[in-house]
């Protein structure tokens, strides 16, 4: 009885055993895997995290390359006029994010149409990382541009008396474009998404005309001529007539305004 005794209090401590050991290794499995969720999950703020920065500092690398100029070196301003800043004067070998956008705004790309978003959204291509670095674990990132309509209709011509100052049509600045910026950073499918708009203010040559034929005519300081250099003879209540020549050509001075920004988690 002594011996049956014995080996059923050995059989129940073996039983035991074996269920606390269950139990430690049912335990330690349970740490392993919380452990691995929780550095999971911290991996994937850090990705975002990542993705965030990289987003927000791209965007406000364009921001700053789009605002440190105001003109181009074809139309730059003399050096002997008052205010002149040559660190305000774009490169003349070109290649600035202020020139591309200024190209971009006055050139033939389409303005924003909601029902067309493929054929008037437009992307903007960086450069290739230089001495064949690998930039997979530094994240991707996207920069889409479009354009929208924002200036008055009247505010591109008028009339004016012949003895009106020119000094406020000639320096004036128009509200041209909304032009907006989408960058997208992606690091490990984890996507950050920053968008800004920026007012275009543009100075654009003028032409004057008079008459119907509105043929073109010059103020030298001394009154109104023709291009030949005859003074005009005026009729009884006409006016000089004016439009601001758009194009890249006609630019005199350009700036950009950040008017708006949002962040988000990669959707546009």
């Amino acid at each position: 009885m002594k011996k049956i005794s014995i080996k059923a209090r050995e059989g129940s401590s073996l039983i035991i055993v074996i269920c606390v050991s269950a139990f430690l290794m049912a335990f330690a499995l349970a740490m392993i895997y919380t452990a691995g969720l929780s550095l999971s999950r911290a991996n994937r703020r850090l990705e975002q995290e990542r993705s965030y920065q990289l987003a927000r500092s791209f965007s406000e690398m364009l921001e700053k390359e789009l605002q440190r100029y105001q003109y181009l070196p074809e139309n730059k301003p003399d050096a002997s006029a008052p205010g002149y800043n040559a660190d305000l004067i774009a490169p003349d070998a070109g290649g600035t994010f202020y020139q591309y956008v200024v190209k971009f705004l006055e050139g033939q790309y389409g303005e924003y149409d909601p029902d067309h978003p493929d054929e008037t959204i437009f992307h903007f291509t960086t450069g290739e990382a230089s001495g064949g670095v690998d930039t997979e674990n530094y994240g991707n990132i996207r920069v889409v541009m479009y354009k929208e309509a924002d200036e008055d209709e009247n505010e591109m011509s008028g009339t004016i008396h012949r003895d009106t100052s020119l000094d406020d049509i000639n320096t004036k600045l128009i509200q041209r474009y909304v032009f907006t910026v989408v960058v997208t950073a992606e690091v490990n499918g984890n996507a950050f998404t920053y968008r800004t708009e920026y007012r275009q203010m543009v100075n654009y040559k003028v032409r004057f005309m008079y008459g119907t034929n509105k043929i073109s005519v010059v103020n030298d300081g001394t009154g109104w001529k023709d291009t030949l250099g005859n003074p005009l003879e005026f009729n009884e209540g006409e006016e000089i007539q004016y439009e601001y020549l758009s194009g890249e050509a006609n630019i005199k001075k350009c700036t950009f305004e950040n008017i708006y920004q949002k962040e988000g988690d990669g959707t546009p």
